[in-house]
């Protein structure tokens, strides 16, 4: 059974489902299907530390050239002042990254789909 059910029309979902659409599932199918699959609820993560969520910002292929440009900077000599301002450059990234990450956190607690979501 194919789980892509966005890209079929109903009449095929329902045959794929081995339900009805006037009546639903029995209620033996109902239960054995919740034995076999589990409750119909999102997991909610935990929210991550903050000094992970610090290394995630810095995982981006792009990030990681500049860090290793600033230490080659430092290596040769005369990039000092280079070196200083790549990194200051990615530190201010990553407060900004953090900062929004927060807010996008914090905008999905505040929404009623947050609201449905967590446990009672």
């Amino acid at each position: 059974m194919s789980n892509e059910f966005y890209c079929k029309d109903v009449e095929q979902s329902l045959k794929d489902l081995q339900a009805d659409a006037a009546t639903g599932l029995t209620a033996v199918e109902a239960a054995a299907r919740l034995e076999k699959y589990g409750p119909n609820k999102l997991k909610i993560a935990k929210r991550r530390s903050l000094f992970l969520r610090i290394l995630d910002q810095f995982k981006d292929f792009l990030v990681l050239i500049l860090i290793a440009a600033a230490i080659v900077s430092v290596a040769v000599g005369d990039g000092l002042k280079d070196a200083i301002i790549i990194i200051a450059i990615l530190v201010v990234n990553m407060i900004i990254g953090i900062t929004q990450e927060n807010k996008a956190d914090d905008a999905l607690k505040s929404s009623k789909i947050w609201q449905a979501l967590k446990p009672k």
